[in-house]
């Protein structure tokens, strides 16, 4: 897979984050096999879905289920993708472009509206729909049920970002539930695993003080500046830790 082209796509991911989901689409299709099913909430130009669906595409294994109405967003500054009619034409033609669209079940919903479309066994749920807390927190509660035991969850944009909702939602719901078990930080990623909840307490304290001391819109410079260095620092931690 040519990662160069594809973090071409109009998105948000860094080149690492293109890598990082690629890589543990690789695992856990091969941790399930032939029947693995993922699903990702928020798809708007295709990135993340052909770095998903390629993966899959290379393997000949699983379907990616990717949800999103195609209407913009105005939750994603920079783009103006409130004011889009729609995104869906770009996103067809990115999967036709890599060749991964038989891989991909698309849902031209909101994900409100939508997890009914979404089987009842899920390996792999990708959260990064509307960043609005009340978005997030309902994603979660709406699709986690659906997760497995050693599936992951992931969440983008949930630290070292100019968002702070996704991380609340994480802190009230995920870092002290007994079912999920912290596995990494890829850039403004925070991905978990479907498992006993054995995560140190100092990991859970050191998350909770520093994703919401230097995240925020209006942050100064002097956050910034730690967020890009606790950005690389955790990165190559979880590369290095967790490589998919």
């Amino acid at each position: 897979m040519n990662f160069k082209q594809v973090h071409k796509i109009r998105g948000m991911l860094s080149f690492f984050e293109c890598m990082f989901l690629n890589g543990l689409t690789r695992k856990t299709a091969l941790s399930f096999g032939d029947e693995s099913v993922l699903c990702e909430i928020g798809s708007f130009c295709g990135k993340s879905t052909v770095c998903i669906a390629s993966a899959l595409t290379e393997l000949n294994k699983g379907v990616l289920y990717a949800i999103d109405w195609h209407q913009g967003s105005p939750s994603l500054p920079g783009f103006n993708t409130d004011k889009y009619k729609s995104t869906y034409d770009e996103y067809l033609e990115n999967l036709r472009r890599f060749g991964v669209g038989q891989r991909v079940t698309t849902i031209k919903k909101m994900s409100k509206d939508a997890a009914d479309s979404i089987p009842s066994k899920i390996h792999f749920l990708w959260i990064d729909g509307d960043h609005e807390y009340e978005t997030v927190k309902k994603d979660f509660e709406d699709y986690q049920g659906k997760l497995v035991g050693g599936g992951f969850l992931l969440f983008h944009d949930a630290c070292w970002t100019g968002w702070e909702d996704p991380f609340r939602v994480i802190s009230e719901q995920v870092l002290d539930n007994p079912a999920y078990n912290f596995y990494g930080l890829m850039w403004n990623t925070m991905v978990f695993k479907k498992e006993a909840n054995h995560t140190c307490g100092t990991i859970k304290y050191a998350l909770r003080y520093l994703c919401p001391a230097v995240s925020g819109e209006n942050r100064s410079l002097f956050k910034r500046m730690c967020s890009a260095i606790l950005l690389r620092i955790t990165s190559l931690w979880t590369w290095i830790a967790c490589r998919p």
